[in-house]
């Protein structure tokens, strides 16, 4: 599935600045709370997946850029042999509800669940993207991978790997939970929620120790375009460490990084 680790950079493995400074990830979004993500998704499964955010600035618009980075990859996978399919997103807004691995794992196993409570902007791009790594199978007309991918996950076969996968690992080196110290974020006034700094968001939930601590992040509640009322939450943070905690509620304090118009 497509989502796990979609936490504006979060996911272990990828390079990382220091917990207090920032760092470009995916799914990001700039002042303005827009951007481009470009996803990338490789032939065979050695391949790379990647995306990569485009901010629009004065020099031009998101849109173009993404559209120069994908023809750029286009052009590198090419010259070293490799079928790309490179796919534009839209990057203003995380993808799911929880930034940091416990929340993120929580939305991951919701939606293969067919969970009602699923995110269903995490299911739909999962979808999608698992729909074009489909359409790499010659016996697949064009077109049928995210019908197929859709089947998948409602019949329950795409859980059903997904356990068998758990079972091979065997079970994690030591329990984990979200994190028990909690700060609810609320509006600062009645309206509706027009953008998200997802940078912003993604310098909250590293002070608050995500990824390190497992079960340290930010728990979305409202999302673009959800009606909020003054004092109302819109995304809780997360911590297991005292000082973690502190650094997280201050900056968000400081800039929530919600646009409430």
């Amino acid at each position: 599935m497509s989502g796990l680790g979609r936490s504006c950079e979060l996911i272990p493995g990828r390079r990382h600045h220091d917990q207090r400074g920032t760092s470009p990830g995916h799914r990001h979004a700039g002042a303005d709370g827009r951007v481009n993500s470009v996803e990338e998704i490789g032939g065979g499964l050695d391949a790379p997946r990647h995306r990569y955010p485009c901010r629009r600035d004065g020099q031009g618009t998101h849109r173009d850029r993404s559209c120069r980075l994908r023809k750029l990859f286009e052009y590198v996978g090419n010259a070293l042999g490799l079928h790309l399919t490179v796919v534009l997103t839209d990057g203003s807004q995380p993808v799911g509800r929880g930034i940091g691995p416990v929340l993120e794992a929580r939305d991951v196993m919701a939606v293969l669940r067919n969970a009602p409570e699923a995110p269903r902007d995490l299911k739909e791009r999962a979808i999608m993207l698992a729909g074009h790594i489909l359409d790499f199978d010659p016996a697949l007309k064009g077109g049928e991978g995210v019908i197929t991918a859709r089947r998948i996950l409602a019949s329950g076969a795409a859980l059903a790997k997904m356990e068998q996968i758990m079972t091979a690992q065997g079970p994690p080196p030591y329990p984990t939970s979200l994190g028990h110290l909690l700060k609810e974020i609320t509006a600062p006034a009645s309206g509706k929620v027009s953008a998200i700094d997802c940078y912003r968001l993604a310098r909250i939930a590293r002070l608050a120790g995500a990824p390190i601590s497992k079960g340290a992040g930010i728990d979305l509640l409202k999302k673009v375009g959800d009606a909020v009322t003054r004092g109302e939450p819109m995304y809780r943070i997360h911590a297991t460490v005292e000082t973690d905690f502190t650094f997280a509620t201050d900056m968000a304090q400081e800039a929530h990084g919600y646009t409430v118009i």
